[in-house]
């Protein structure tokens, strides 16, 4: 994947025909590589710069807890309404386990219960290749 390609080292740059990214920090944890970078776009006329958080999750399991510590850190990072994109390499398993996850984290954060059914809505109208027929 791309991520491999990634410069880890502040200021070091990779960059293609079409795009240009410049790494500015790297940290590694136990679950989480996390690394701040600036996306450029080349273009004849105009550059369009994108700062980009890329965080590449270990997860290899279902271990619950370590789902919900990397859910917990990307809301953290959320606070002014920032996409978050969940890509997995295996097709919509585990991105698709995470973008369920964070909307019943958000929910149980904001009600007292979860109703399910408006979860599964929520996450077919998102991700409607996770829930082939709800």
């Amino acid at each position: 994947t791309i991520a491999n390609y990634l410069p880890r080292k502040p200021s070091k740059v990779f960059q293609t025909e079409l795009f240009e990214i410049t790494s500015h920090s790297y940290k590694q944890t136990l679950v989480w590589d996390e690394q701040k970078l600036t996306v450029c776009h080349i273009d004849q006329t105009k550059q369009l710069k994108h700062e980009v958080l890329h965080i590449r999750a270990g997860i290899k399991d279902l271990n619950t807890k370590k789902w919900v510590q990397l859910i917990k850190h990307l809301q953290a990072f959320n606070v002014s309404g920032r996409k978050v994109a969940f890509l997995c390499r295996n097709g919509a398993s585990f991105s698709g386990l995470a973008c369920a996850l964070c909307l019943m984290i958000e929910t149980l954060d904001t009600e007292s219960c979860v109703n399910v059914p408006v979860i599964v809505g929520s996450l077919k109208l998102i991700r409607p290749e996770v829930i082939a027929s709800v």
